[in-house]
């Protein structure tokens, strides 16, 4: 089984871009911090420093790419320790409208970025996001072969700077293909760094055989020890390592990813509750619903009408 893609077929994912930046040097900017979007930013033509406070950041030269996974607050400057400017201030000054490049700074040489994010809804129960760095830096001198990038951000490049029918919805999803491409690239690392993480978990050889096991049948009843016969691991050391990487117990991983099924079944069918429950490994209406609630925080029947009513905009 392709976990990656198991696990990014029930999270859903909303790439967005927002503009093509046209920034002359000297130029700062100020991007605020969004807990619910992963940022990124394509360099189509010079070099800019991304800063996130405390001497952390990259350098984001031609045809390289960044990604701020949390939403962290982060400067764009043209030289380390250039004074900044909020970027919703820039780009009132800029005037702005919406519409074609954004264009800002001084006379001196130019940066183009192209720069949008990944929207998640709040409440994800998966530790795929929990997993990644405060940064990661996609390019010739990341250490990575990233011939597929130059690609993509043509691509990218020629819809974001035009005005085709249809432009917006296929920037949507070359931003979702795009981050695919990144969380893809991360696991192969994860694999050579010996990381810690639920991607490091994924990429490896025991441990995935036990998530492959629960993504191919989340409603079996699961045992601690049967997830550790299929790793092919003693049940202490498969607990500890499972632990160590995913930051979850493997039951505790288990209930989390059957509660996010039962979330995407509620979100995208009409089935009865109880059917959801049912599907997802639940012989009990009622323990499911406590499960459900205290994972989400509210019930079952809540969030579907919450989803129903608000949609990406829910809660949880």
């Amino acid at each position: 089984m392709d976990l990656l893609s198991d696990i990014l077929r029930v999270i859903p994912l909303h790439g967005t871009l927002y503009f093509r930046a046209e920034l002359g040097s000297p130029f700062g900017l100020a991007v605020p911090r969004n807990e619910g979007a992963a940022r990124f930013h394509i360099a189509l033509e010079g070099e800019c420093t991304l800063e996130l406070g405390e001497g952390e950041g990259v350098r984001l030269r031609r045809g390289e790419l960044a990604l701020v996974p949390h939403g962290a607050r982060h400067h764009l400057v043209d030289a380390p320790a250039r004074s900044v400017v909020e970027l919703e201030a820039a780009l009132a000054a800029s005037g702005w409208t919406g519409a074609g490049p954004f264009r800002y700074g001084g006379p001196g040489a130019r940066t183009t970025l192209v720069c949008g994010h990944f929207a998640f809804p709040p409440g994800v129960l998966h530790p795929l996001l929990d997993a990644l760095p405060r940064v990661l830096h996609f390019g010739a001198d990341a250490g990575h072969d990233f011939r597929w990038l130059d690609d993509v951000m043509r691509y990218i490049g020629e819809e974001a700077g035009g005005d085709r029918a249809g432009r917006e919805a296929v920037l949507s999803r070359l931003a979702e293909i795009l981050f695919i491409h990144m969380l893809r690239a991360y696991v192969e690392s994860c694999e050579e760094d010996s990381a810690e993480n639920v991607l490091a978990a994924i990429a490896d050889p025991q441990l995935g055989r036990a998530l492959t096991l629960i993504h191919e049948r989340p409603a079996q009843k699961w045992s601690l020890q049967a997830l550790a016969q299929g790793a092919g691991m003693s049940r202490t050391l498969f607990a500890e390592r499972f632990a160590a990487c995913v930051q979850l117990t493997p039951m505790q991983y288990l209930t989390r990813w059957r509660i996010e099924l039962a979330k995407a079944q509620l979100r995208q069918s009409e089935r009865s509750v109880a059917e959801v429950a049912d599907s997802v490994g639940y012989l009990s209406e009622a323990a499911f619903g406590r499960a459900f609630k205290r994972l989400v925080g509210v019930g079952p029947g809540g969030y579907r009408a919450s989803w129903q009513r608000d949609g990406a905009g829910v809660r949880a």
